[in-house]
């Protein structure tokens, strides 16, 4: 997990994250293309954008600090990760609204993952929005 902390605003951080999603798929693509065998087809991502807590803990050794994201955002995206396919990028509502880089388009897919979705734990009716990201390029 890979936790982005907001920049200056909330929409360059949600576009960095995306581009940088973007960039793990393109450079898994080059990569199983000159790969010889049994390379999986590729993994799915998924962003949401919210609210967590920090909870650090010091252990037996003084040099080793645990880290812990809690929060209903850390537990949404844990969701969603499951429900992406391989080469997707799915985000949360608030990913969606808030990003302003022209070249995602952002198509609404929790009609067609409703099934799965509501096997889902955990999740409140708010946070099953959820969209597919469509890259102008890739």
């Amino acid at each position: 997990m890979l936790v982005w902390e907001a920049g200056e605003t909330e929409s360059e951080t949600a576009d960095c994250a995306i581009g940088a999603a973007h960039e793990l798929h393109k450079k898994y693509w080059h990569y199983r293309n000159e790969a010889l065998s049994g390379v999986p087809t590729g993994f799915g991502i998924a962003i949401c954008g919210g609210h967590l807590t920090r909870f650090s803990s010091t252990t037996f050794f003084e040099s080793c600090v645990v880290n812990v994201n809690l929060g209903p955002t850390v537990n949404q995206v844990a969701r969603l990760q499951t429900l992406a396919e391989p080469g997707e990028v799915l985000v949360n509502r608030r990913v969606a609204k808030t990003s302003v880089f022209d070249w995602y388009s952002f198509e609404q897919v929790s009609d067609s993952l409703e099934n799965k979705l509501s096997q889902l734990k955990g999740i409140s009716a708010f946070e099953k929005e959820v969209f597919k990201v469509r890259h102008k390029y890739f």
